[in-house]
């Protein structure tokens, strides 16, 4: 909904949201200045660790198709990536999280591609 400046006012809800928690942790609480980042990448290596899981289940039901090793491949990889980052290694900073998710989306590319390369041919 927009208001009559013609913004949505989402950026004025996300700085009350951020004082709001600013008041309701005090620095003893928080020790750091990027928490977020710290939250933000649990969250993250969280959903890797999940999706590699499900990549990995999917490949071995898959047990006719040939590209499936792709598939399996791009699991053991993003669960890799996931507990990489839930160690915080190399670093705690927030660009890695850009970095893993880029050799993520590289790597389940190049497994769907395959797999969909594979099905054209087996199919035949």
């Amino acid at each position: 909904m927009l208001n009559a400046r013609g913004d949505s006012g989402a950026g004025r809800q996300l700085a009350v949201f951020r004082l709001k928690i600013v008041i309701t942790f005090p620095k003893k609480v928080l020790p750091s200045k990027c928490w977020q980042c710290d939250v933000l990448q649990r969250v993250f290596a969280r959903e890797k660790c999940v999706l590699g899981t499900g990549s990995i289940y999917g490949a071995l039901k898959m047990q006719e198709q040939r590209g499936r090793i792709f598939m399996l491949l791009n699991g053991i990889i993003t669960i890799g990536l996931g507990l990489m980052v839930y160690a915080h290694w190399p670093s705690g900073s927030a660009w890695i999280l850009g970095l893993f998710f880029g050799i993520n989306l590289l790597f389940h590319g190049f497994s769907q591609l395959m797999l969909g390369l594979s099905a054209s041919t087996s199919a035949a």
